[in-house]
């Protein structure tokens, strides 16, 4: 009871920093989810091209019980901020109790050492952090499969099978499947073909129909968003490469995800390498009743090698082929990598007992020493003396590692989050202090880190200026059953989704000026664009509130990744360079000087 208490503390612990402090890393966060869901909720939001009927790419059944939230707390009297917060505290809190099953069925079924060296890493590594809050289809899928993992370890196929069916189809991101291969192939050798079958179509056909049933209702026609997305993305229908047309939205080479691991997991990846290569080999051993250095029974770690590891090495295979790279699409095989690690972590453990005898006995061994002789006595000490070190430098390793965590997620909140909100925050007290009905708050180059109408003011519609961006912006959501003008499929760039910057009453970007500049203006390019109707109008730019943000391509690592007070809260060349992300009263009848 103590440990589990332990557990939830911690993994509580853990889910408030990812609330607090976790910032949106991904546009597609706020204007494919928290937008439709704030239009759900409130009649108001930013459409993008996927949610239109014409191309269907989107479930709003995935969608739908959050924004139910919503509208109960709004009633309830809950600003819209606040709101936010706590739709994102449902995500994390419901992600810390899957966690803790899922630690609690390795130290059932697995080890116990497992299970607690995967808390460790599932507390001490920032991509957990990063991932457990978001609303995202790729973190919803990772929570459900960590349940599919935990029902599976604990023997229960036919709720597994369940849940895997319901992650496939409510999530909408059916190319995550591909983790539960190894799954249902352990189901089909374990249950029959049939007894698969029968639970798969009826898991199937109770996930689907109100999946399809609630989309009818808000596209206003029967279709399959799942089949729709996954049609696009693999151009299937359309001549497209294997990569389909994901491509239009930018392409990273393999070094991309290399580096997203070691800045997400640190000193977890070495380990979840040693901890693969720790089960494969203990897969190709002799099959014993016996358990042995991993504390896994011979025949049960091929199993769990199988259906939980393996699909570690599948996805990440898969992932790094594909040119159009995003860190989200990671976040699926994050508690893998952290099973793995667990597993390598023990492996470190119980060396000294598995090799020497003695110090460390292995769980299920006889006591006897196995490998010392009073023939080898000196290297037998050696041996112990590097095994124990190799211990003492893995501690080393983990207080390192959650050095790093609290760094990494500390700078990403620095140098992104914080300002971002609180910009958004002054545009809302700037905005009730007006008395006009309707103020347009417009944004530009930094329209990518808008934080979802959840932080807009009711009275307030934001709108975007020419800035340089040249693909398809999020039109104004006026209906989900009608189709919106000016949406393509092919990230062609709009120019009905822009507005002249005369129509707006407040303007929030960042400058490219230093950050101690006196009077902040907006970007040059911002400038040029606009710059026939602020010499028509005689638009000036006075600044309302302005905070320090980092500009990430004139800046370097390590700073820019992690937060290194003194040096990397401040300018200085070569390390990090802060500008002002600002909210600029847009004032027509005199300029700027």
């Amino acid at each position: 009871m103590k440990q589990i208490d332990a557990t939830a503390v911690l993994l509580g612990l853990a889910s408030a920093l990812s609330v607090s402090y976790s910032i949106i890393s991904d546009c597609d966060e706020v204007f494919n989810y928290w937008e439709p869901t704030h239009f759900i909720a409130f009649h108001k939001g930013m459409q993008t091209w996927e949610y239109s009927p014409q191309y269907a790419l989107r479930s709003y059944a995935y969608l739908l019980p959050l924004a139910g939230l919503a509208k109960l707390l709004a009633l309830i009297g809950f600003a819209r901020p606040l709101i936010w917060f706590i739709l994102r505290g449902v995500l994390a809190i419901s992600c810390a109790i899957i966690q803790g099953s899922l630690i609690s069925a390795l130290g059932s079924a697995v080890s116990p050492l497992v299970a607690r060296y995967a808390l460790l890493a599932f507390i001490c590594s920032p991509g957990h952090v990063l991932a457990s809050s978001p609303l995202l289809p790729s973190s919803t899928f990772m929570q459900l499969s960590m349940l599919v993992w935990t029902l599976w370890l604990r023997n229960r196929c036919a709720l597994a099978v369940g849940v895997a069916v319901f992650a496939t189809v409510a999530t909408n991101w059916p190319f995550a499947a591909l983790l539960f291969v190894p799954f249902m192939l352990d189901v089909f050798l374990a249950k029959g073909i049939v007894w698969s079958v029968v639970w798969g179509l009826l898991w199937g056909a109770h996930v689907t129909a109100p999946v399809v049933l609630v989309d009818y209702v808000f596209y206003g026609r029967w279709l399959a968003s799942p089949l729709n997305i996954a049609m696009y993305n693999t151009g299937i229908g359309a001549g497209e490469s294997a990569a389909g047309r994901s491509v239009l939205y930018g392409v990273e080479s393999w070094h991309y995800y290399a580096t997203n691991l070691l800045l997400n997991f640190h000193v977890w990846v070495p380990l979840a390498a040693l901890g693969a290569v720790v089960m494969a080999v203990r897969c190709c051993s002799r099959q014993k009743k016996e358990k042995g250095m991993t504390g896994v029974a011979a025949p049960s770690a091929r199993r769990f090698t199988f259906v939980v590891l393996s699909p570690l090495l599948i996805w990440l295979a898969v992932m790094f082929r594909l040119p159009h790279k995003e860190e989200r699409f990671l976040f699926v095989i994050y508690p893998l990598i952290s099973i793995a690690a667990a597993c390598g972590c023990e492996a470190i453990h119980n060396a000294e007992g598995f090799f020497c005898g003695g110090a460390a006995k292995v769980p299920g061994k006889a006591d006897q020493d196995i490998a010392a002789s009073s023939s080898k006595p000196v290297a037998m000490s050696l041996l112990r003396l590097v095994l124990r070190g190799l211990r003492v430098g893995m501690w080393c390793g983990l207080l390192l590692g959650a050095s790093l965590t609290v760094s990494r997620v500390a700078g990403l909140y620095v140098y992104y989050g914080r300002p971002v909100f609180r910009v958004w925050e002054r545009t809302m007290a700037a905005v009730e202090k007006e008395e006009s009905k309707s103020v347009s708050a417009c944004t530009g180059a930094d329209w990518h880190r808008y934080p979802s109408s959840f932080f807009l003011h009711e009275r307030a519609e934001l709108r975007f200026v020419r800035a340089g961006f040249k693909g398809l912006l999020p039109g104004v959501f006026n209906s989900t059953s009608s189709i919106p003008p000016g949406m393509n499929d092919d990230n062609r760039e709009d120019p009905h989704k822009y507005v002249s910057i005369s129509e707006c009453d407040y303007l929030v970007d960042s400058t490219d000026q230093p950050l101690a500049a006196n009077a902040p203006r907006p970007r040059e390019k911002l400038m040029q664009l606009n710059g026939d109707a602020i010499a028509a109008d005689q638009l000036a730019f006075e600044s309302v509130s302005c905070y320090p943000i980092l500009e990430a391509a004139m800046s370097r690592a390590p700073y820019r990744s992690f937060l290194i007070p003194p040096w990397s809260i401040e300018t200085h060349e070569g390390r990090n360079t802060f500008v002002q992300m600002c909210v600029w009263k847009v004032v027509a009848g005199r300029t700027t000087d």
